[in-house]
């Protein structure tokens, strides 16, 4: 179950970086286009994701196994900062 949550976040990490380095060119939208959708519904899937991720884990070697979180905390500062570029430029 590890593995499967591990390679969840990694997955859910790709989606939000490409669906901001898809979006970052375009001027925002009045209405909430499907790449916002998209964001949304993947950074909220992250949160149970995590917690499935960090119930699962093999606590006896903590510094195993973290790039999957390293990797999803890195993709959402990028992801929001990228939403903040967006709406704000």
């Amino acid at each position: 179950m590890n593995a499967v949550s591990a390679a969840l976040l990694v997955a859910l990490s790709v989606v939000l970086l490409v669906d901001i380095a898809t979006g970052i060119d375009q001027p925002p939208l009045p209405d909430e286009g499907v790449q916002a959708h998209v964001f949304q519904l993947a950074v909220a899937a992250m949160v149970p994701v995590i917690g499935l991720y960090l119930a699962t884990r093999d606590w006896t070697r903590p510094l195993r196994g973290v790039w999957p979180l390293v990797l999803a905390a890195i993709a959402l500062v990028v992801s929001f900062a990228g939403v903040y570029h967006i709406e704000h430029h």
